[in-house]
């Protein structure tokens, strides 16, 4: 069990290292919030930083679970690392969690269904050597969350763990309001 627990550790500390190195050009080639297409990445900006003023129906049809999850990160950053944007690298950081989350749920799904630890690694680097992953989900938007929290959903139903079904909508529900309806449907 111990052994187990270690790799999948290690696993998600992989993931994660591969999610920042891929989300890493949002801290020193280019500025999102002025990238055409990604129109959102302001307020989640403002949410991490907490330069947000509206009200509190304004932030949460914004989707406040990935830039809370950021704060933390972007208090670390100012404080550590001045020579990076501190609200970015807050961003990324928290980004970088889901997605690491999500391609380990993935390889677990993948080995369930499969049965073959290498199918399932597959499965999770054609996940995150997607476009959308370095362009999106870690570029200073929320969606990581979304995406990790459906992976989640789907891992529970098929590992039988429905108890925990709850807690991924509540969570999915915070991370984006689509969850919603996206995980009634499926």
């Amino acid at each position: 069990m111990l052994l187990r627990i270690r790799s999948w550790l290690l696993l998600w500390l992989l993931f994660f290292a591969i999610c920042f190195g891929l989300g890493y050009p949002t801290l020193r080639r280019y500025d999102p919030r002025t990238t055409e297409g990604m129109s959102d990445t302001p307020k989640y900006y403002a949410i991490t930083t907490g330069a947000d003023t509206s009200a509190f129906k304004e932030m949460f049809r914004c989707r406040v679970l990935v830039p809370y999850v950021a704060r933390p990160f972007y208090w670390f950053a100012q404080k550590y690392l001045p020579s990076l944007n501190a609200g970015f690298f807050g961003l990324l950081v928290a980004n970088a969690l889901f997605c690491a989350s999500t391609a380990c749920l993935i390889v677990s799904i993948g080995n369930r269904l499969f049965g073959d630890r290498g199918t399932a690694l597959f499965g999770a680097a054609l996940y995150l050597l997607s476009f959308t992953i370095p362009n999106m989900q870690l570029a200073g938007l929320i969606d990581s969350g979304e995406a990790c929290f459906m992976a989640a959903l789907t891992w529970s139903l098929l590992t039988g763990r429905w108890y925990l079904l709850p807690v991924w909508g509540l969570l999915g529900a915070l991370a984006k309001e689509t969850f919603v309806p996206f995980s009634c449907i499926f």
